[in-house]
């Protein structure tokens, strides 16, 4: 096979391996749970859940709600009921992985590889990477 047409195949394969590749997805979920204060000292509370007692550490600026109105931690007292929104976001990164079982390191430029047959080789890239492993 000649330099320029193992150089074709190592570029058509690099171009269908990050032709497949899909975006980053983002979900968001929201559950309302009700709660009974016990003690609070700074940002950790103690509360009654349906679940059972917890101790919290409370994230500057979360929000209760506690007989309709807005509260922060510092504003809660023993004996309180309300109810806590508790929003998550999750956020996924697809990889995809291209195993090269046989192949000599040609070229890496940035992130992407080139290979020539017929060495064995194994190409490890992460992402922001400026070298294979």
């Amino acid at each position: 096979m000649t330099r320029t047409s193992r150089l074709v195949l190592a570029s058509a394969m690099v171009l269908l391996t990050a032709g497949g590749s899909a975006a980053q997805t983002t979900s968001t979920s929201s559950e309302v749970k009700k709660f009974e204060v016990i003690a609070v000292d700074g940002n950790d509370l103690v509360v009654r859940l349906p679940e059972g007692t917890r101790q919290i550490n409370v994230p500057p600026g979360f929000v209760f709600t506690v007989n309709g109105k807005a509260l922060s931690v510092s504003d809660l007292i023993p004996g309180m009921s309300g109810t806590a929104t508790i929003t998550t976001t999750t956020t996924m990164t697809p990889v995809t992985v291209t195993e090269v079982k046989s192949g000599t390191v040609a070229l890496v430029s940035g992130t992407p590889c080139m290979f020539e047959p017929p060495r064995a080789c194994a190409c490890l890239l992460r992402a922001n990477s400026t070298s294979a492993e």
